[in-house]
């Protein structure tokens, strides 16, 4: 069980773990050089948030670290509990890295979302002011001054049949 126990050393962030009998003494127990109680010291003052059954967690503000507590069963039977410590203040830094990167793939994401918007938006309204504009000097002309109107719209879309039209209208 020890050997579970040290392999915790290579998490910074737990500050401990200790493993009880049912009469709340310390059977195992790993704590981080941070960490300045004795395993019973430490069990003692978590006695009040030991349940009966189940997990139970809670972030212990006053002493910044999230407290992890599992009660262990045999049988039905109440043989012990296991205590894990996590510090709260490196989740915290933790937490600020992953909400600056989020903030940043959000910006990214919406700036090329505008981007593709713009593109998209002059593909379809730059050929229809064109026809607007060519269909404004139609009505306005008289037909006998030889001046070209066909419009120059190469798509494969509404748009390019719409020209193609009315280029034929013109011939």
């Amino acid at each position: 069980m020890n050997d579970e126990l040290n392999s915790l050393k290579r998490y910074d962030r737990v500050l401990f773990a200790i493993i009880s009998d049912v009469d709340e003494k310390v059977f195992s127990s790993y704590l981080s050089e941070s960490e300045s109680s004795t395993p019973q010291i430490l069990l003692n003052s978590l006695k009040d948030k030991l349940p009966a059954t189940g997990l139970y967690t809670e972030i212990m503000k006053e002493r910044d670290f999230l407290l992890a507590v599992e009660s262990v069963n045999s049988n039905g039977k109440l043989q012990g509990y296991s205590l894990v410590g996590i510090s709260f203040t490196d989740l915290n830094s933790d937490l600020g890295v992953i909400q600056w990167i989020s903030a940043l793939v959000a910006f990214f994401g919406m700036a090329s979302g505008v981007l593709i918007f713009v593109i998209s938006t002059r593909r379809i309204v730059n050929p229809l002011l064109e026809l607007k504009d060519t269909a404004e000097h139609v009505c306005n002309s008289n037909f006998e001054d030889g001046q070209d109107y066909s419009i120059k719209i190469k798509s494969n879309d509404e748009i390019g049949a719409l020209s193609t039209a009315f280029n034929l209208m013109f011939t």
